[in-house]
């Protein structure tokens, strides 16, 4: 799929020489399959379209038949055939151009009401005339008192790897054509280089299950990167070369934004270690990660001990006070398969460490993100002074 940035056709758009794999030509055509002028040869000869065919999927085509006499009757089935079938194919991309209707007995502008639920559909890509026509119906609407939906599904309470890897799936088509205005609102943290994290909206990232492990992929526009772009990935995941869309590289998944404040005002990230307070008294300097149970509604974000969770659900949050001071990315590995916040956390607040292991990794969580393996480059900072801006 290429990358698009909005879902209305180019004006000056024409009808392309190849499709990429993932497109699908919708055209008019007639109940038998005679497919001899205008777009329906185009079909044809270019795409797929079957003779003898005049309705459904053929190759890399939809034909949608026109020649009736009764809107609602006759050819009103078969846009929601349509529809129903671009419901089905989430990974595909819809190019519909205007239906003219040239050898029907109603008129273009009769029909374009039918298929006003497309412009709500990520994987359709309509005309000009068309897009402005729907709008406009919905602006009448609204000024009469019908107030459209707001079409931004809301995130998960809680995220880890298992819930993004989710997510992705779902939102495959919209993360590889860039069409990200109808998903979750909610960013996670990569890693760059020593001392340099990323930042990601959802969508412009996706996150795969490699047997229990998850690699992250961000979608970068620098050409710095372009040699670390990684098109087989790009092709198997995707079904398509999304051209356009950026070069997928390889990062190290950092954590999600938890939208919980640390006491400075900071954003903490899963991942992030946190000295917690209560009534003035230290608790102890832990790592947050999500709670056992990200994927129910009752999960909370919390620091994972030895056989349970404290979470920092609601009433939790009142009762401590909590300071961001490092992260548990140091010591990384560029080549390894990705550790799960979950296990970065837990390893971090081992409660098996003595008071000495326990202020060693401490340290080393300031000077983060990091890829030294020896523990006296972590002191030898601290002596020096060095302060590593994580927090940014």
């Amino acid at each position: 799929m290429k990358r698009i940035k909005y879902k209305i056709l180019p004006k000056d758009w024409t009808v392309p020489e190849q499709l990429s794999q993932c497109e699908i030509f919708v055209f008019e055509s007639t109940l038998e399959g005679e497919h001899t002028e205008g777009n329906a040869k185009i079909a044809y000869e270019r795409f797929g379209a079957e003779w003898g065919e005049g309705s459904g999927r053929r190759g890399q085509t939809y034909a949608i038949p026109t020649n009736f006499v009764r809107v609602e009757e006759d050819f009103e089935p078969f846009v929601q055939d349509f529809i129903e079938y671009v419901k089905a194919h989430p990974d595909n991309r819809f190019i519909l151009p205007r239906i003219e209707c040239k050898d029907s007995g109603f008129r273009e502008d009769d029909i374009i009401p039918l298929f006003e639920e497309c412009i709500d559909l990520p994987n359709v890509q309509m005309s000009p005339k068309w897009a402005i026509a729907i709008i406009t119906l919905r602006a009448i609407d609204v000024s009469a008192g019908c107030i459209p939906k707001n079409n931004i599904p809301e995130p998960p309470k809680v995220i880890d790897e298992e819930v993004l890897v989710n997510l992705c799936l779902l939102y495959r088509y919209q993360i590889g054509s860039g069409v990200n205005s109808q998903v979750p609102k909610f960013r996670i943290r990569y890693v760059i280089d020593t001392d340099l994290f990323g930042y990601a909206q959802f969508g412009n990232f996706f996150i795969i299950d490699k047997d229990g492990y998850y690699d992250l992929y961000v979608w970068m526009q620098d050409d710095k990167y372009a040699e670390l772009h990684n098109q087989d990935i790009v092709e198997e995941y995707f079904g398509d070369e999304c051209y356009g869309r950026g070069y997928a590289v390889r990062m190290i998944f950092a954590g999600v934004d938890t939208n919980i404040k640390d006491c400075n005002g900071k954003t903490i990230f899963t991942g992030d270690v946190i000295e917690v307070e209560k009534a003035g008294y230290p608790v102890g300097v832990f790592s947050i990660a999500n709670s056992l149970y990200a994927d129910s509604e009752e999960g909370d974000y919390g620091f994972p001990l030895d056989n349970h969770c404290l979470i920092l659900d609601n009433e939790n949050r009142k009762k401590y006070k909590l300071k961001r001071c490092g992260t548990v990315f140091f010591q990384l590995d560029r080549e390894e398969q990705s550790k799960t916040i979950w296990s970065r956390s837990l390893s971090f607040n081992g409660p098996r460490d003595t008071p000495d292991e326990h202020a060693a990794k401490v340290l080393k969580a300031r000077y983060t993100p990091n890829f030294d393996k020896e523990e006296w480059k972590y002191k030898a900072l601290e002596t020096l002074e060095v302060e590593f801006h994580w927090e940014k």
